[in-house]
């Protein structure tokens, strides 16, 4: 932490400064400071200055000397720290016998032996009298001198005595440390075989728990992953149970269709062919050009049945194949227009393209006209006497949108639900009675997905329908 990093440095300082390797001991004693300040440690941090004061004094750099002991003095003197003070004093006696301010020295180090008279410590004592031997010998005072030197004499000696003691001491308090060391030592040992034996049986324990739960890991993960499997054959057999349904249901419908789309028409045909072709009948010619024209109304109806029927079986078998290719919009929809005209016009019906003459689309020609056919049909189907069909087309982004509107009947909400669900196919009869078979929608939704867009109806009750549809807008 940081007390035991501050107390770290500062005794390396002090050994560096033992061995006189000053700049060393000033990194140390800068790293305290810079610690001790983080700290708030005030009275460390006034030590450090003293420090830093005595390297720099050693140094001659007298300045700096002077700046960081005079910031000792006011941090000590602020906080009534005698011990600190003498050691301040006597180091600024340093400074001025360096100086060679005399007077200010002796005062300094008058001032730090005062202090020292309630402490007595015979380090500081030799120091200053050898700093005072120095000031009267530079002013001359040879007495004073001499007296100063015969003291610092005698309490080297005294020094020496203590140092003798000390050592005994150091010696007898080695030996004590020594043996509780090696005391010590055996006790850890001790420890830490026991904490090793513990440590090894927990580890066996945890590799068993490890052990359990991997396995027990292992059964959830196969339990799980049997599962998942089960319901995904579960889900497999519900898609393929509704794909079953949805073929019997188109299967019924196919059949529904055949049998009674197809073979009523068909019937009709032929009954009215007899009649036509019996020379025992006299038939007017008005009745005659009726029953041609009846013909050929049940043939147009039985041809767009099998063209739906043609154009499903496709979309069911994936047997379409897509040629995009750039197409004009505008003149598609005015071929559309002609084909569906005569269909339109017996109910009265006009047809009207507002798509602009330049606008292109790269896509299937085959499958749009298959798709805008359907649209239309159906828009006739539903239309009123004398209505209108509206074609239109715009680029958006980077889709092209179709819509065919007309006026007639509408449809509610859940019919519009319904119109393109293949499991659910109807046909409801025109405004003239017109049947079809239900499927026009879906081959239109189906073919617009092969294109990869969408199609969808907005329709109110006797206000109309309007059918639109996307196709991407692609280039070739």
């Amino acid at each position: 932490d940081k007390t035991t990093s501050n107390y770290i440095y500062n005794v390396k300082g002090l050994i560096y400064t033992n061995l006189n390797m000053h700049d060393s001991a000033l990194k140390c004693f800068n790293q305290s400071l810079k610690i001790r300040k983080e700290l708030n440690f005030t009275i460390g941090i006034a030590t450090s200055y003293t420090n830093i004061g005595s390297i720099y004094c050693s140094l001659n750099e007298l300045d700096s000397c002077f700046y960081y002991t005079q910031k000792a003095i006011e941090i000590f003197s602020s906080n009534n720290d005698r011990t600190g003070l003498i050691g301040s004093f006597k180091l600024m006696g340093d400074y001025y016998n360096k100086a060679k301010d005399y007077d200010n020295a002796i005062r300094y180090f008058n001032k730090s032996l005062e202090l020292n008279k309630n402490f007595g410590d015979l380090s500081i004592q030799k120091d200053v009298f050898e700093g005072l031997k120095l000031s009267y010998q530079k002013l001359g005072n040879i007495n004073k001198a001499f007296c100063y030197q015969e003291l610092s004499v005698k309490i080297n000696d005294s020094l020496s005595t203590n140092v003798y003691v000390e050592r005994i001491t150091h010696l007898t308090e080695s030996l004590k440390y020594e043996l509780q060391r090696q005391e010590s030592e055996l006790i850890q040992k001790q420890r830490e075989r026991e904490l090793s034996s513990k440590i090894k049986f927990q580890q066996s324990l945890i590799r068993l728990y490890i052990s359990i739960l991997f396995l027990v890991l292992l059964l959830v993960i196969t339990v799980v992953y049997f599962y998942i499997q089960k319901y995904k054959s579960y889900k497999l057999l519900n898609l393929q149970k509704r794909q079953i349904e949805e073929l019997n249901s188109t299967k019924d419908k196919l059949f529904s269709i055949i049998g009674h789309d197809l073979k009523n028409p068909i019937a009709s045909i032929i009954g009215v062919a007899e009649v036509l072709n019996d020379s025992t009948i006299t038939i007017p010619d008005d009745k005659r050009k009726q029953l041609i024209r009846s013909i050929y109304d049940v043939g147009t109806s039985t041809h767009h049945t099998l063209e739906g029927l043609l154009n499903w079986a496709k979309t069911q078998t994936n047997s379409v194949n897509v040629r995009f290719d750039n197409v004009n919009l505008s003149t598609l929809i005015d071929s559309i227009i002609r084909i569906q005209t005569p269909i339109a016009s017996q109910k009265g019906i006009t047809i009207e393209n507002i798509v602009e003459k330049d606008l292109s689309a790269v896509t299937d020609t085959d499958i749009i006209s298959t798709i805008l056919r359907n649209l239309t049909l159906n828009a006739i189907k539903y239309s009123k006497q004398g209505g209108r069909i509206i074609i239109s087309a715009e680029n958006q982004n980077q889709w092209v949108v179709v819509s065919v509107k007309d006026f007639g009947v509408g449809m509610n909400y859940d019919v519009k639900n319904a119109l393109f669900s293949s499991t659910n196919i109807k046909s409801s009869y025109g405004t003239a009675n017109e049947k079809g078979t239900g499927l026009g929608l879906i081959i239109c939704k189906e073919f617009i997905a092969k294109l990869g867009g969408k199609i969808w109806v907005e329709s109110e009750i006797d206000h109309g329908s309007t059918f639109h549809f996307t196709i991407p807008n692609k280039s070739i």
